[in-house]
Parts: C-alpha cells; structure tokens; sequence
C-alpha cells in the first residue's frame, strides 16, 4: 500500500482544485463566445445576431464584426431578406425578392448601397413572413399600416417616421421577432361574415374594404 505524504497529498488537491477551476473557467468562456465581436453578450441586440447568425440569415461584414448600430443598405437587406425566407439562393437577393413580391419595384430602383427606409424593411419582411395585414382606413394596405404592426409589436418607436432608416441590429432584432413569435393578426369583422371561395389565400381585406367604401 503507498502512502502519501500530509503534505504531498494537500499540494494534489490544490492541484486537483486547480483544474478543474480552470477546465469550469474554460468551459463558461466557450459557451459565452459571442459571433461578432462588436455584439457582446450584454449587448441588447446579442440574442437576435446570435440567432440570424445561427440561421444562416447573415454572415457579418467579414472582419469579425456585425455592425449592428449602421443603417442596413438595401442590398444588405435583401441579401438577408433572401436567405431568411427564400428556398432559391443566388447571387440576385434584388431579383428574387422581387420577384417574390416582397420589396417593391420603387424600392428595388433604389440605389442598393444606400439605406432602405424603414417602411419598406417592415413591409418587405411581414409579407416574406406571410402575416396578413390589413388596412387602418378600409383602403389597400400600405407602408403605413405594415409600420403600425411593428410599433405594436414594439419593434419601433410610436413616433418613427417611415421615411427614417433602420440599423442592422434592428433588422436582427425584427427576423429573430418574426421566426420566434406567433405573428398572427385579427382579422377584421367583415372578412368573418362574408362567405368567400379564397383558393389562392390572398388577403382580402384591401379589396373588400375598397370596394365598399367606393360605392356608398
């Protein structure tokens, strides 16, 4: 049988105690690594980098850092607008939101390496999403009423103007909000008591309510 030494066995438990603090210390850092360097775990704006990082949905700038404070480009937005919610990938984001109906042609004319304005991010990204939204006045759906649903949800400010822009790090906050919530809003009254053959599921409210109020 060997017997160690008091002292021999005191200087192996430090040792012990040792590594496993720094194997615990290790560990906490690993699972806290933050993707962007610029978007630290106390960041407000941590959770939802985190998740469109995870998602694929953005790759940052390319130098280790997200920039979640700019204005996010329209190029920028499409790009992630794209591999958000769009099956086909390709080097057209523009296109293929187009196309899909979700940025239209007087903000897809724009130039892409400018800022998008906010009302177009917040109308582009509810109609990719598939959330029907309906009319505040009983005319089409606009911008406007596509901004309403956001400041509702709290994503902005009641007093954001939709000609403003929108930083990166609330266009993260925004897809992490749309993918993680249910998004489903009221229908209004008058679609419940009409009895409508909708094969192609549009949202009928903007034709509904247009017509009504144009021939009382």
């Amino acid at each position: 049988e060997v017997r160690l030494k008091k002292s021999t066995r005191i200087v192996m438990k430090k040792i012990v105690l040792c590594l496993a603090f720094c194997l615990l210390f290790s560990v906490n850092v690993f699972a806290e690594q933050a993707t962007f360097t610029d978007v630290p775990i106390d960041s407000p704006y941590y959770e939802a980098v985190e998740y469109i990082a995870d998602e694929g949905i953005t790759v940052g700038n390319g130098n280790g850092c997200f920039y979640p404070d700019k204005a996010i480009t329209l190029q920028e937005y499409a790009t992630m607008l794209m591999r958000a919610y769009s099956d086909y990938q390709s080097p057209g984001p523009l296109a293929i939101t187009f196309h899909k109906g979700w940025i239209d042609m007087n903000v897809v004319s724009q130039e892409p390496n400018k800022p998008i304005l906010l009302s177009a991010v917040y109308k582009s990204a509810l109609k990719a999403k598939g959330v029907d939204v309906y009319s505040l006045d009983g005319g089409y759906v606009d911008f406007d009423d596509y901004l309403f649903v956001a400041k509702s949800w709290g994503l902005c400010d009641f007093n954001a103007s939709p000609n403003s822009e929108i930083t990166r790090g609330e266009v993260a906050e925004l897809f992490f909000y749309l993918d993680n919530r249910d998004c489903t809003l009221k229908k209004p009254e008058i679609l419940s008591k009409l009895n409508v053959i909708n094969t192609t599921n549009e949202n009928l409210f903007s034709y509904l309510t247009f017509s009504f109020f144009t021939t009382i």
